[in-house]
């Protein structure tokens, strides 16, 4: 199934509500005039009830797509559980500070370097790999 497009915002604060929200009225982005920041992404800035935030839009490592997942209560195979239906799926998420630019060494910019790190450290290599790396070391 096909998930619609969404904006994700990673906030620096926890907000106790479940649910839909009418963010897009109320949470107003904008670009800043300094273009790309430290971190990779485009500079944004906004307000959260009164206070100061500062981010960055990051675009997923290529080969990735996040999803919106929302859980309901649902009967499966005669018992009581829960499934999860994807609502919304993004290709990139904006990630927000109190007051300091983002950075490369903000923990969603780091998140996103293990993805790569993960990968290169459980992909398989062939001998002929292994006995190049192994005659280089030895030179």
């Amino acid at each position: 199934q096909d998930a619609p497009s969404v904006n994700v915002h990673w906030l620096p604060c926890a907000i106790d509500h479940t649910g839909e929200a009418p963010v897009a009225a109320y949470f107003l982005p904008h670009v800043s005039e300094t273009g790309a920041c430290a971190s990779g992404g485009t500079v944004q800035e906004a307000a959260f009830r009164g206070r100061r935030l500062r981010g960055a839009k990051l675009p997923l490592p290529e080969g990735y797509t996040g999803f919106v997942l929302h859980k309901d209560a649902a009967e499966l195979d005669g018992e009581a559980g829960r499934r999860w239906q994807t609502t919304g799926s993004f290709r990139e998420l904006s990630y927000w500070n109190h007051d300091t630019p983002s950075s490369a060494m903000d923990s969603a910019p780091r998140a996103l370097e293990w993805l790569a790190l993960s990968t290169a450290v459980h992909a398989s290599i062939t001998q002929a790999q292994l006995d190049a790396e192994l005659a280089k070391s030895a030179e």
